[in-house]
């Protein structure tokens, strides 16, 4: 099941039955990347919904591109694996406006950069323990993506990125946090205390990422959602924008 809202800047969709959809989508404020396996109607809709062009893409010949891929307005960065025709691919959808490279971490998740980065278009931010292996690499990560690197410390995980929302507006973050980190992603981002927000995804799932994407215009849930979820993720994403 699929629908909108009369702003037409929210969908409710599903990847073939599955609601987990962050594992399968990179919204940015410019493009989509999509895997593979989403019927016509719901692409239909997310180019409705986001009003950014949109490609089909697999990387490394999975669908998982919300999981390998990270990205913002101004780059994508992908892992060593993804296949040359792959990588010429977004490289032509997406022109020369636009930086688009491989690069490997040392560590854990070495590959899912979707998982490990949580940003956009101003910061980013990435566990300690990557970050002080990966130094050069975060060097490379901000030419492309234009932003900060901050490294964040907490032993809930290394896959900040799959605990997470955030955009100009607003930060939604998983349950499992702490309210001090909750507070220092806050500061991080410079999110309003009002915009910053607890809650889960598809019925209670703390992995907030893996069931949501979402820019600074337009916000995707999985079908699992619940109404509760999807008002409190909107209006910190969405609806309490300032004029």
């Amino acid at each position: 099941m699929e629908k909108n809202n009369e702003a037409e800047n929210y969908a409710v969709i599903d990847y073939m039955g599955s609601w987990n959809i962050g594992a399968y989508i990179v919204l940015t404020n410019k493009f989509c990347l999509v895997g593979e396996g989403f019927r016509p109607q719901i692409l239909e809709n997310i180019r409705k919904v986001t009003g950014v062009p949109l490609l089909i893409q697999r990387i490394y010949e999975e669908d998982l591109v919300g999981c390998f891929v990270a990205a913002n307005s101004y780059g994508v960065i992908l892992p060593t694996q993804t296949l040359e025709v792959e990588l010429i691919s977004i490289k032509k959808f997406l022109g020369n406006a636009y930086i688009v490279e491989k690069l490997e971490l040392r560590g854990t998740h070495n590959n899912a950069f979707g998982n490990i980065l949580l940003l956009n278009d101003k910061k980013a931010v990435m566990h300690m323990n990557l970050y002080e292996r990966n130094k050069k690499v975060v060097e490379r990560i901000e030419d492309i993506l234009d932003v900060e690197v901050i490294p964040f410390r907490t032993n809930l995980t290394e896959a900040l990125g799959s605990y997470a929302l955030v955009n100009a507006h607003g930060l939604v973050v998983s349950p499992l946090f702490n309210s001090e980190e909750i507070e220092e992603l806050r500061k991080i981002f410079g999110t309003p205390k009002e915009n910053t927000i607890i809650s889960t995804i598809n019925m209670g799932n703390p992995i907030v990422r893996s069931g949501a994407v979402a820019n600074d215009n337009a916000l995707l849930v999985g079908n699992r959602t619940s109404g509760i979820e999807i008002a409190r993720i909107y209006n910190a994403l969405i609806g309490r924008q300032k004029p």
